[in-house]
C-alpha cells in the first residue's frame, strides 16, 4: 500500500478540522423579525385624500398635500432579556412630493431612538440604534410621512410601505 505524502496528510487533517469547526459552532443566532407593510396603521386618516389601501404586497397611502402623518408598525419581537436589536429596517416608496421625515423606535410606550431626515424615492432604510437594545415590551416603529405643501404632479403625497422590521441578536454580557 502506498503512503500519503506529508502535505496530503496535512491537507486531510486540516479539512477535518475545518468541517468539525463549522459543525460545532452553530449559527450566529441573528434573526430579522419583519412585519408586512399592510400591517401598518395610519394615525390620522383625516389627513388622507383617499382611504388607506391594504394590498397583498403593501400599504398604499395618499397623503393630503401640505400635511404630515404617522404610520405605526408593531414588529414581532423576541422579548427575552438575552436578545435585542441594533438595526431596524423600513422598506417603502415615496412618490414625487412625498417623503419620510422621521422614524421613532419604541419599547412598549418608551421611545428609545429617534431619527430625522428627508427620505424619498424607492428606499430600504436601515437605521442603527447605536447598540443592541432589549425590547421586552414590544418593538414599535413609527414613521412620519409628509406631503408637499403644493399639489404639482400626479401621485403627490403618495407613499407605499412594503415592510418594517428589526434584526434580533444575542445581547453581549461583556
Amino acid at each position: 500500500m502506498r503512503k500519503l505524502p506529508y502535505t496530503n496528510c496535512f491537507m486531510l487533517l486540516f479539512g477535518i478540522f475545518v468541517v468539525c469547526t463549522f459543525i460545532s459552532t452553530g449559527s450566529a443566532h441573528a434573526t430579522w423579525y419583519v412585519t408586512h407593510g399592510h400591517s401598518g396603521h395610519v394615525e390620522t386618516e383625516a389627513n388622507l385624500d383617499s382611504p388607506v389601501v391594504y394590498l397583498g404586497w403593501g400599504l398604499d397611502i395618499q397623503q393630503t398635500f401640505g400635511t404630515t402623518n404617522w404610520v405605526h408598525f408593531a414588529v414581532p419581537t423576541d422579548g427575552t432579556r438575552g436578545r435585542g436589536a441594533r438595526y431596524v429596517k423600513i422598506k417603502f416608496k415615496a412618490f414625487s412630493q412625498s417623503m419620510v421625515t422621521a422614524v421613532h423606535i419604541y419599547n412598549g410606550g418608551i421611545k428609545v431612538a429617534e431619527f430625522t431626515g428627508s427620505w424619498t424615492g424607492e428606499n430600504t432604510l436601515t437605521l442603527d440604534l447605536g447598540k443592541v437594545k432589549s425590547f421586552t415590551n414590544g418593538l414599535g416603529i413609527s414613521v412620519q410621512i409628509q406631503a408637499s405643501p403644493v399639489q404639482q404632479q400626479p401621485d403627490y403625497g403618495r407613499i407605499i410601505f412594503y415592510g418594517a422590521g428589526a434584526n434580533f441578536v444575542a445581547i453581549s454580557t461583556r
